[in-house]
């Protein structure tokens, strides 16, 4: 396919404008191409993410990504002051319960920051990105507070034999999109129909080429995108046009009902009439409100994938579902909790009870 000047020209008129998505998304369902996108942002500062297989786009400054991401791990390296390694011999029980909550948060700035990593390296290419060296830099970073994160919802002290979290799914290796011509041209009906042959075989390595092809002889995103429809496959260009990750419909909604599961059995225990209104409740409430934020994160990769014309997730939705027979509300973030705050308290509840007397009960939050 000739890439078309005009188109070009448009695209890149709109990285100067306030609504350079909306306008860029308008010119994907009026036929463009990827490399009509990539010429626009060839030499510019402006790098993009097509997602919801090639229908929508995201766009940020390399500068601001950079910024983003440099925040999250200074705010972490901020955090980790507060980290101390204990003694293991401590005489009451009590005296590690704020040290917990301090290394809870710092594990979930930890994770915030390879989010922030993952989102940032969608959109910059392969020699931009951040942790490709195999050098990670949350981990080095934790290592020189004497701690190692695992993934989980806390830091552990290094060494400590905890195995990783599992998380249930493993993401598809990213295939370079070729540069320059394709060795043979073909019509984008060839193209198209070769890809739904390989789809059909459930074979993603060969989707994956097909589609590259496709990509590569400049057949219209949208043209691509109501072909997999047809099919059990999704794919999102990442790295600016450089490279394509392609994922199995079905397996991406199998994770995110794996992630419901979970949410959905810890709410059992905490409602099975346990003490839900005292300190204990938090072995529960904290679980599950890390399986919530991991369900948030699952639906989120779940929505990066669907097409537009396919039902969004809203993974508040969900949560309230599950949890509308209790009273226990989700914020959104790690906390499960009946009303804001009530889980620090609880927390300091503990605290105050550990130095009390043995004979003391209890106490709660009501």
């Amino acid at each position: 396919m000739r890439i078309r000047n005009q188109v070009v020209a448009a695209i890149k008129a709109a990285l100067e404008s306030g609504e350079r998505v909306l306008i860029i998304e308008r010119q994907i369902a009026d036929g463009c191409s990827l490399q009509e996108i990539e010429r626009a942002f060839t030499g510019s500062r402006w790098r993009f993410h097509l997602h919801k297989s090639g229908l929508r786009i995201n766009v940020a400054h390399v500068d601001d990504l950079r910024q983003a991401y440099t925040n999250k791990l200074n705010r972490l390296k901020s955090m980790c002051g507060q980290l101390v390694v204990q003694d293991r011999n401590l005489s009451q029980p009590w005296q590690s319960l704020a040290q917990t909550r301090v290394r809870t948060q710092v594990a979930r700035q930890a994770r915030q920051v390879r989010l922030t990593a993952e989102r940032v390296n969608r959109l910059l290419s392969a020699d931009e990105r951040f942790n490709t060296d195999g050098n990670d830099k949350v981990c080095q970073l934790l290592r020189t507070f004497g701690f190692d994160w695992l993934g989980g919802d806390i830091v552990d002290e290094a060494g400590s034999g905890r195995l990783p979290y599992y998380w249930g799914f493993v993401e598809s290796d990213e295939v370079a999109i070729p540069s320059g011509p394709p060795i043979m041209k073909a019509e984008n009906r060839k193209l198209l129909s070769a890809l739904i042959t390989a789809a059909k075989a459930k074979d993603e390595n060969k989707v994956a080429v097909k589609l590259n092809r496709a990509l590569q002889t400049g057949v219209p995103l949208r043209e691509i995108a109501d072909t997999l429809i047809l099919t059990d496959y999704r794919y999102e260009i990442v790295g600016s046009g450089h490279s394509i990750a392609v994922q199995n419909f079905n397996e991406l909604h199998d994770h995110f009902a794996w992630h419901c599961g979970k949410v959905v059995k810890l709410k059992m225990m905490l409602c099975a009439g346990g003490p839900i209104t005292d300190f204990r409740s938090l072995n529960i409430r904290e679980p599950l409100g890390f399986a919530c934020k991991s369900l948030a994160i699952a639906t989120d990769r779940f929505n990066r994938y669907l097409l537009p014309s396919e039902q969004y997730l809203d993974v508040s939705d969900y949560v309230t579902e599950f949890l509308k027979d209790c009273d226990f509300r989700w914020n959104g973030d790690y906390e499960v909790e009946r009303f804001e705050g009530e889980n620090e308290r609880l927390l300091e509840a503990a605290i105050t009870y550990y130095r009390s007397s043995p004979d003391a009960d209890a106490p709660g939050v009501h």
